[in-house]
């Protein structure tokens, strides 16, 4: 077997290895982010519990009624606003329990970074996916061409591929992941 069929059947494999993987890796965290999603809006709800009970009991003068309208569209930066804005009143600034609501605040900020880490990550293995498929694309068509640089071309599609596979593994492991939330 001569440099163009090996080159020819290792980039052809490569091509679609990666985009299987794209797939797979996309569908693991499309799972993750929705569960992300509901892990705030449980924080959001058991903050809009307390808040309510704070409300039944003292401050009547506050309305939760913009954060429960947040929570049942699911628009986590509106919960985050609005939890932000509740507990910012003025007649809170003196309640004892105040420490656990910004708890409840704190969680859903973490969470809301762990989900810009993987959407981050994400994307990046997807464009360096891309660009190595579009790599091996344009390998693939040129094999028979391709004689003097053999070892610089396979080496940077090698590298490109390992390169991503390791950014969707992260990815994937990532999203099996359970989160820890203090």
């Amino acid at each position: 077997m001569d440099y163009s069929t090996s080159m020819y059947y290792t980039f052809s494999t490569i091509a679609q290895v990666l985009a299987a993987f794209l797939a797979l890796s996309g569908v693991f965290v499309l799972f993750k982010l929705q569960e992300l999603k509901k892990m705030q809006i449980g924080e959001a709800n058991r903050y809009l519990t307390r808040i309510k009970y704070l409300i039944s009991l003292k401050y009547n003068k506050i309305s939760s009624i913009n954060l429960e309208t947040s929570i049942s569209a699911e628009s986590i930066p509106n919960i985050i606003y609005e939890m932000n804005s509740l507990i910012n009143e003025k007649e809170f600034a003196d309640y004892v329990h105040l420490p656990t609501l910004k708890i409840n605040i704190q969680r859903v900020l973490i969470i809301n970074e762990q989900k810009d880490v993987l959407k981050k990550v994400t994307k990046i293995s997807f464009y360096t996916g891309i660009v190595t498929i579009i790599y091996s694309i344009i390998i693939l068509s040129c094999t028979h061409l391709i004689s003097s640089f053999l070892s610089i071309i396979f080496i940077t599609g090698i590298m490109l591929t390992i390169t991503t596979i390791v950014l969707m593994l992260w990815v994937i492991l990532k999203s099996f992941k359970e989160i820890q939330i203090k």
